[in-house]
């Protein structure tokens, strides 16, 4: 987050895994509806109330959230797992975790059953199988030529 704040001048960074497959342009439509003059930390909340958290593998942050997080290191619990940690130092410093609906699929079925309104409306995709070899290569295959095949007809915005 450090270099974040020193080497580039975006108001927004978006910290995702390997196993998930973004569309940017319904990340931008979510950026576009947050006030700038607040902390943002959203993603996929897990965890229960009031010790919600975003899912590391898609966090949203702004430069004020970034800010809170570097100018508070010390608090930062190392002997948690890395999300935990954050939405801890985060909700410490009065920062609140925002909730963005993502879909997780699990097998290149559950993608091929999506409904044309949730593969135009979701900005991250999770894409992580449980299987020995994981298979999560065709996943996000199989959803990457879902997602340009309705771009092209006209539905969705990828």
């Amino acid at each position: 987050m450090n270099w974040f704040l020193k080497e580039t001048d975006y108001e927004f960074m978006f910290m995702t895994s390997a196993s998930s497959l973004i569309n940017v342009n319904q990340i931008i439509k979510h950026i576009s509806g947050f006030r700038r003059d607040t902390p943002i930390y959203a993603g996929h909340l897990l965890g229960d109330f009031p010790e919600k958290f975003v899912t590391g593998a898609g966090q949203l942050i702004n430069r004020k959230t970034a800010e809170i997080v570097v100018s508070n290191f010390r608090q930062y619990p190392h002997r948690m797992l890395n999300d935990v940690a954050l939405g801890f130092l985060l909700r410490k410093n009065g920062v609140e975790p925002i909730g963005i609906p993502w879909t997780w699929c699990k097998s290149v079925d559950e993608v091929l059953e999506l409904s044309d309104e949730n593969l135009s409306s979701t900005m991250h995709f999770r894409c992580k199988t449980s299987s020995n070899p994981r298979t999560d290569s065709e996943i996000m295959t199989a959803l990457h030529h879902r997602l340009i095949a309705l771009s092209i007809a006209g539905i969705g915005d990828y």
